[in-house]
């Protein structure tokens, strides 16, 4: 019972396909045989059909020949030698044209090409040639022989170019699958040895920065370094001041031209007509955006501010607010108010100029410039490192996931190329790695 139980057993139990472990290196030979394999199979497989259709061919254009000398030797009834002298020329250039295709050597190319020659023959036949069935009735017998001919070669030869070319196109992607699977195996490969090296790298630069940092932090809680910010504070303080004179001067400047205006007016409504040139250059001088020279403008005023004061005393001009009143209670002290502020701000601006010159020269700054440097390019290159590692890792992760597909295909395609269960033995280590 026993021994019948197993022989049962080993009838139904499944018989495991052979297994090939291959190398990746491995593949591009093995395509190369399948490839150089198929070419064989092919030649094998249509040779003799090809050279049946060559042969038919050969036939067919003889026939065509006789068919032409035929309506020359021999006499017809009219209407039909009508229809002959009419079709035939037709019928003899369109089979010509589709026997005179060149029919290459290779099997594929030589199909194709084989399979537009037989549809211009059939064409040829069905559309001429039904005419002449009558006037040349065992001519287009042995015509429509070779055609059928070369039509049942090239019935047999379609499954085999058929399966040729699911085979080539099956070769084709098994290389564009290798091609792929080594490239991304080549980038986690690549991947893998730079991110170590990144990482090191990475380290031993943020280690730097934090030591520059550190230096820096102990530089800025010195003595040099509140010497150096005490500077600082003055400059400000300083560039204020100069501010602050420049607006006092401004609104001189604004309240002066007011007046100016006004006195331009009222001479230029005098019977004469004419302003003193003088007062618009001031006005101009005093609206301008810049602050102008002394020596321009004292220059100007000291022609105009007398006349202007006379004009003001004998109630032409109308002094409307108190900043003009103020300032035009005696315009002669205008040039002096202006001569202090113009004092002050070139005495401000050089006391200024001064701390700005000390701030630059400062030792403690010269150092405090370098670790800010240090520590920007420092940051600026880890910055850059960063991205480079986030880089790899994203290809090595791309890589880790496209690599057990790509192999699962190349695998699957090699098996049907081979009719065995194909393992890549080194790429499924690099997967499990």
């Amino acid at each position: 019972m026993t021994a019948m139980f197993d022989g049962i057993r080993d009838i139904f139990k499944k018989k495991e396909s052979p297994v090939d472990r291959i190398r990746i290196d491995e593949v591009p030979g093995m395509i190369d045989k399948y490839a150089e394999d198929l070419d064989s199979e092919i030649r094998a497989g249509t040779s003799v059909h090809m050279k049946a259709v060559m042969d038919s061919r050969s036939n067919l254009i003889v026939l065509i020949q006789t068919l032409s000398s035929a309506e020359r030797e021999e006499a017809f009834h009219p209407k039909l030698e009508k229809i002959a002298r009419n079709t035939l020329p037709l019928f003899e250039k369109s089979m010509i044209a589709a026997l005179s295709r060149e029919l290459p050597g290779e099997p594929d190319e030589f199909y194709q090409a084989a399979t537009e020659c037989l549809k211009g023959c059939v064409k040829s036949q069905a559309g001429p040639g039904r005419y002449l069935q009558g006037v040349f009735p065992d001519e287009m017998k042995a015509i429509r022989k070779e055609i059928d001919v070369v039509g049942r070669e090239m019935n047999i030869m379609t499954p085999v170019i058929s399966a040729a070319r699911k085979k080539r196109e099956l070769i084709r992607s098994c290389r564009d699958i290798y091609s792929t699977l080594t490239d991304q195996i080549g980038e986690k490969e690549s991947s893998a040895t730079k991110i170590p090296l990144l990482e090191s790298d990475l380290l031993e630069r943020r280690r730097v920065l934090e030591q520059a940092s550190a230096d820096l932090s102990r530089v800025m809680e010195g003595e040099g370094a509140k010497k150096l910010q005490d500077l600082r504070r003055k400059e400000q303080s300083a560039a204020e001041e100069v501010a602050a004179i420049e607006r006092r001067m401004r609104a001189i400047f604004s309240n002066i031209t007011h007046v100016f205006r006004k006195a331009e007016k009222i001479m230029q409504r005098a019977e004469n007509g004419r302003a003193p040139k003088e007062l618009r250059q001031s006005v101009e001088l005093l609206s301008g955006r810049d602050i102008p020279r002394e020596q321009d403008l004292r220059q100007n005023l000291g022609a105009v501010l007398g006349i202007v004061g006379s004009m003001i005393n004998s109630g032409d001009i109308v002094l409307k607010n108190r900043e003009e009143k103020d300032l035009f209670a005696d315009p002669s002290e205008i040039n002096r108010i202006l001569s202090d502020l113009y004092t002050r701000q070139r005495e401000t601006e050089k006391h200024r100029f001064s701390i700005a010159e000390q701030y630059r020269g400062d030792p403690a700054r010269a150092r405090i410039t370098d670790f800010e440097r240090k520590i920007k390019d420092m940051e600026r290159h880890i910055r850059e490192l960063e991205e480079q590692q986030q880089a790899l890792e994203e290809t090595a992760s791309k890589a880790d996931s496209l690599i057990p597909e790509l192999t699962r295909k190349l695998e699957s395609g090699l098996g049907s190329l081979s009719g065995k269960e194909i393992v890549l033995e080194s790429v499924s280590a690099s997967t499990e790695s």
